[in-house]
């Protein structure tokens, strides 16, 4: 049910960098990210665990809640996504639009609202970054990459939350550990400190 995204090439980006550069799309995977592909694999691997009805929650300012929404719609699964009062009032839409209901609640209070939720009522939850399942179905990203672009020599992975990055290392490691794996992020986040002190 996703997408095999397709990779495009860019003739200024090449000779700007002295590479050759492909870029994998997955801005045109299901709901616009790659986070459909953890989504939809988690579903999955619960369907398969549960064996019986369920219902998913998450916490997700976009495109998590919109993936999660999509992937349990196909199932016919209820999908709660809490989400903080300050998100895009398009992202709301799209999860409403793929049947979740939204719980709103102030910015910092995502992760409590989750807790409090799942105190009340019976829910699996599928978090965003540290889930197994959603690195996983995520980390599919490279596998589907190297049979488009078997010589790769290097991956870049943007980093938010680490989902994608882990579930791509563990698939390189795997499938070509020769191939490097690169993090980048944005100026002024310090995912190396993080990684050195074990701490988020």
């Amino acid at each position: 049910m996703v997408h095999k995204t397709p990779f495009l090439r860019s003739k200024f980006i090449d000779e700007l960098s002295g590479k050759n550069v492909f870029f994998k799309c997955e801005h045109l995977q299901k709901t616009g990210s790659f986070k459909a592909l953890g989504a939809f694999y988690a579903i999955n691997i619960l369907i398969d665990e549960k064996k019986s009805e369920f219902s998913v929650i998450t916490h997700s300012s976009g495109n998590h809640g919109q993936a999660l929404a999509w992937a349990a719609m196909q199932y016919g699964v209820p999908c709660t996504v809490v989400v903080p009062n300050d998100a895009p009032s398009s992202k709301l839409a799209a999860m409403r639009a793929y049947g979740a209901t939204l719980v709103e609640c102030d910015p910092i209070e995502r992760k409590s609202t989750v807790a409090k939720l799942c105190s009340a009522a019976v829910y699996e939850f599928v978090d965003p970054h540290d889930d197994y399942r959603v690195m996983a179905g995520q980390g599919t990203v490279a596998m589907e990459f190297l049979e488009q672009v078997p010589h790769l020599d290097a991956i870049l992975i943007p980093v938010g939350g680490g989902g994608l990055v882990s579930g791509i290392a563990v698939a390189v490691a795997e499938l070509n550990p020769k191939i490097k794996v690169f993090c980048v992020e944005p100026e002024g986040k310090r995912l190396e400190d993080s990684l050195i002190s074990g701490e988020r």
